[in-house]
């Protein structure tokens, strides 16, 4: 064996001696992983959280603007509901005004229950008359 090979294997062999400098170092670098470690995990939580809270918004406009549509829709067809017995009522007016035999004072009196009904009607949707 050479000088070299001895010199190998003598320290492979001989225990390393460790300072306590080497030993804090060694200690305070754990620490610093095991902070960063932990410093990641807390910034994935956060992540999530940001993610979920991302699409619960989403999914509350998405339901908001359906709703205000349908309520819109609904609102519409009510109010068209309320006007068509108002239209009748004109229709039949009319038809009366046209027979030879009609009275003057039966198609006011028509005419004024027509306008009853129709300031009714928008009455219910918050809508009065002013007079100016």
């Amino acid at each position: 064996m050479s000088n070299e090979e001895i010199e190998k294997a003598t320290a492979e062999s001989e225990p390393v001696e460790t300072s306590p400098e080497t030993a804090e170092s060694a200690e305070s670098e754990a620490d610093v992983v095991k902070q960063l470690e932990d410093a990641r995990n807390k910034a994935d939580e956060h992540w999530n959280e940001l993610l979920r809270a991302r699409a619960d918004l989403e999914n509350m406009r998405r339901r908001h603007s359906r709703d205000l549509e349908n309520a819109h829709k609904h609102a519409l067809d009510k109010f068209v509901t309320e006007l068509l017995p108002i239209c009748d009522s004109l229709e039949f007016g009319l038809n009366a005004a046209k027979n030879e035999d009609a009275k003057l004072e039966t198609v006011r009196d028509g005419m004024e229950m027509t306008l009853k009904m129709f300031m009714s009607s928008i009455g219910k949707f918050g809508l009065e008359q002013l007079n100016p």
